[in-house]
């Protein structure tokens, strides 16, 4: 970080900084995720014009002898990184067992260090380092989507005696591809009915399936099953 900052200099660095936040918020953008093109820009040349004013503030009132390390200006960027979590604390939500926004959070983070890096005078870092976010954010989206990973279903059921017992029930859903974790049985009614709710895994590969699969649809249609519910558990998601 040099201790003057001249026009050319502060110049450079929000033109860069406009170029860094522009270029991730525009892959956000059509992607059609949060936190996308007007949001990543700003927080971008917000983190910008924090690390050129620790700069300026660096030559023009550092008192004689007081080191670097020491001196309080270089707490602003600190108070920006504190001010960032709470726009990404903001950008997560949890509802029920999924979990959104994560990247969201993560993308508002980084284009803030990024702008940071590029306010402070390392314009050849922060832009670096937004080459290879674009990447990540790109690239490594579809590498994602392309690998199987385990998701956890959730299966609600409500049944009469003459209904599918809860073995039968395991075995539809083995035969199908699915991994029984675990289940709760309540008895109602002195045993003539019975609540089920269990956690089921499949190994998918690519989107998460919104749709219920077809044992649970046959499920669902077999006489003595008065309710039946299906939903996805995890993993979380953007």
């Amino acid at each position: 970080m040099p201790e003057t900052v001249t026009v050319e200099d502060v110049v450079l660095r929000l033109a860069c900084a406009l170029l860094a936040g522009g270029a991730i918020g525009l892959n956000r953008e059509t992607q059609g995720q949060a936190a996308g093109l007007r949001t990543t820009v700003l927080v971008c040349l917000a983190a910008a014009l924090v690390g050129i004013e620790a700069n300026i503030l660096l030559g023009t009132h550092r008192p004689p002898g007081v080191a670097y390390s020491t001196f309080d200006v270089l707490r602003l960027p600190l108070g920006l990184l504190s001010g960032v979590g709470f726009l990404g604390a903001g950008a997560i939500v949890r509802r029920g067992d999924m979990v959104r926004g994560v990247t969201t959070a993560a993308t508002i983070w980084f284009v803030s260090v990024a702008g940071l890096c590029i306010g402070a005078g390392q314009v050849a870092l922060g832009l670096a380092a937004t080459a290879l976010a674009f990447v990540v954010l790109w690239l490594m989206k579809r590498v994602d989507r392309a690998l199987p990973h385990a998701v956890q279903f959730g299966l609600a059921l409500a049944a009469t005696q003459e209904g599918p017992g809860v073995a039968e029930v395991r075995e539809r859903f083995v035969a199908a591809g699915y991994r029984w974790i675990g289940c709760r049985l309540t008895q109602e009614d002195q045993g003539r009915r019975y609540r089920l709710d269990a956690i089921l895994a499949r190994r998918v590969r690519g989107e998460v399936p919104g749709d219920a699969p077809e044992a649970f649809n046959v499920l669902a249609r077999t006489p003595g099953v008065e309710r039946a519910e299906w939903r996805v558990r995890s993993p979380s998601v953007e």
